[in-house]
This record gives structure tokens, sequence and C-alpha cells, in this order.
């Protein structure tokens, strides 16, 4: 809280109302899998629209370390207010990935066995777990 300079309660909702944000984008990546776009253009939907984000994100974060910090005081919050909409359809596109692969995934083994496809959302569910541990691990050691 110290680096966007706003005090904890402010803090608290924002980052619970961003969390709320990114909650309801699965169902609607779901919805839109299923109903509109089918599942494996909302797979293949979900990389570019990931890059656009970083790379949004990157000029945000490139135009607030030359342009915002020379200038104005209160960086942390423009930081803040500046960058995490860019953040947006990276989480937009991360949701169109993980709501639609896993159904997408198991589309492709109708003739398995159920062994295969025991298997295959084992494995969906060990790398999602990965995913978590693994970032917060090489932070921690970093």
């Amino acid at each position: 809280t110290s680096f966007f300079q706003v005090n904890d309660i402010t803090y608290v909702l924002v980052a619970s109302g961003v969390r709320l944000a990114i909650s309801l984008t699965y169902p609607i990546a779901g919805f839109c899998g299923d109903v509109y776009f089918g599942r494996k253009r909302m797979v293949l939907f979900s990389l570019p629209v990931v890059i656009i984000g970083l790379v949004l994100w990157l000029i945000f974060v490139i135009i607030n370390r030359i342009l915002f910090e020379t200038i104005l005081e209160n960086k942390g919050l423009i930081f803040a207010f500046v960058t995490i909409p860019s953040l947006l359809p990276v989480y937009l596109g991360i949701a169109f990935f993980k709501a639609n692969v896993l159904q997408f995934g198991a589309d492709q083994l109708i003739t398995a066995s159920s062994d295969n496809i025991s298997s295959f959302v084992g494995w969906f569910v060990i790398t999602k777990i990965l995913s978590i541990i693994l970032p917060a691990l090489f932070t921690y050691l970093a």
C-alpha cells in the first residue's frame, strides 16, 4: 500500500473489485464459447488477446517510467490507474482460455476410454495448480 500511496481500506476495496471483475469474466467467457463462437475459437482467440494486453501493459509501464516519474509527485497512484486497466485484456484472455480449454480438450476425447479422460482432467488440474505455485515460489526465491 505504500507504493500506491493510498490507505489500507482503499487498497482492499480496489483489490476486491478487481478480483470480482476477474471472477465474472469466467462465466462470460464460457457462455460466449458455448453459445456464440465455439470453444476452439475462444481458445485460439485467447492467446492474441493476452499478447495485446501484455504489449499495452509494457507500453504503459514505459510511459510511466519516462513521463510520469519525472513530472508528477504521486507516482504510485498514477502507475496504478494507468497500468491496471491495461492488464484487463490479459485477464480476459486468460479467462477465455481457462473457461473453454477443459471442455475443448474433453470434446476431443469422446471416443477415448474413461481412464484417458480422467488422466486428461488430472493433468489439467495439476498444471493449473502448478501455474499458481511455481510463480509464487520463484518470486519468493528471487
